[in-house]
């Protein structure tokens, strides 16, 4: 009852055959993921016709980390095939526990998913969950926003902080941010090139 010979040597090299096709696979999801914040930073990956911002590159580095820091820690092994419901679970757990907000963990989950994707219209093999209604992005519903009004900005601006010339200057970043709603990231960006006019 058992095979042939010549019929296993068929079937094996049918196999080798088919891997020799198959693009290498293992250690492929960092190693795909690095390539693919590679291309978006030369400018070389464009999925909506235009250049990737580097906030959202920021963001690819951010998530790539925190996968490395969620396989250190659970033991997981992360692979296109391994990124089943078991590692959603586990993985949105982890994200919790390390208190991050609904939008946070919707974000982080929303980057694997682009980075799956991606990596099977290359060619890669992705687990089907990937695709998987229940592959749920989260989204925060309600957010309260904490701002400050008009008069305590001005009470800010008033506020003599000459004694401490630290609190003085990041008084100062922090009502530029206030009047050009620019964030803190975006500020440290600013240079003499970037303003115009008489100021």
């Amino acid at each position: 009852a058992y095979p042939l010979p010549s019929t296993l040597k068929k079937l094996l090299q049918s196999k080798l055959r088919q891997l020799e096709k198959e693009p290498d696979q293992e250690g492929g999801f960092f190693e795909f993921y690095d390539n693919l914040i590679k291309r978006s930073e030369n400018g070389s990956r464009q999925p909506q016709k235009q250049p990737i911002r580097r906030s959202t590159i920021q963001i690819y580095r951010r998530v790539r980390q925190s996968l490395i820091d969620f396989r250190q820690k659970t033991g997981r092994k992360i692979e296109f095939l391994t990124l089943s419901s078991d590692f959603y679970d586990q993985y949105i757990t982890y994200l919790i526990d390390k208190k991050y907000a609904d939008n946070t963990i919707g974000k982080y989950m929303s980057v694997v998913k682009v980075v799956a994707l991606e990596a099977q219209d290359s060619g890669y093999e992705v687990h089907p969950f990937i695709r998987s209604k229940k592959f749920v992005i989260l989204r925060q519903k309600d957010i309260d926003n904490i701002y400050l009004t008009s008069d305590q900005i001005i009470e800010l601006e008033r506020l003599d902080l000459k004694l401490n010339p630290t609190l003085d200057m990041v008084r100062d970043l922090f009502l530029l941010q206030c009047y050009t709603g620019l964030r803190y990231s975006d500020i440290l960006g600013l240079s003499q090139k970037s303003i115009e006019g008489q100021y």
